[in-house]
């Protein structure tokens, strides 16, 4: 078992892209690890949590407590910013060719693969706290004890 040192505090979400892992931390940032555990790349966008890391094709869809979501090339590059939730973003999912997201603000949002927002849904009355793709449907869940 590798250890991997580099983030200042908790780690908070883990992806995979080809033979390298990313790690997204409470201290707002995105490592790349290769497979001996050292750290290739170092990333420092967003100034709040990193609560979310998502892959889709060639990009990775990072979330963040700072309302905004980044788009990274497999390499680290920074494509893009999502701007448009009102508070912490808090998960992501892909689904129906696009991404999702759940914020704080209680709302989710659909994303296309440039990084615009689509549509925006107020089915939660608080937090959006996680989205998951099954049975061909999206599924969210959140603080009102409700799953949609």
């Amino acid at each position: 078992v590798q250890r991997c040192v580099g983030h200042r505090s908790w780690v908070y979400c883990l992806t995979a892209v080809g033979d390298k892992v990313w790690s997204g931390s409470v201290d707002g940032s995105i490592r790349i690890w290769d497979a001996a555990g050292q750290c290739v790349n170092f990333m420092k966008t967003h100034i709040d949590a990193v609560n979310a890391l998502l892959v889709w094709d060639e990009h990775v869809f990072s979330a963040s407590g700072d309302a905004t979501i980044s788009v990274w090339s497999e390499d680290g590059e920074l494509l893009r910013r999502c701007r448009g939730h009102k508070d912490a973003v808090l998960c992501l999912a892909y689904h129906a060719d696009a991404v999702w997201s759940g914020s704080g603000d209680k709302t989710m949002r659909m994303w296309d693969y440039d990084g615009d927002s689509l549509m925006v849904c107020n089915d939660h009355q608080k937090t959006v706290t996680c989205l998951l793709r099954a049975g061909g449907a999206l599924w969210s869940g959140s603080h009102d004890g409700t799953v949609r």
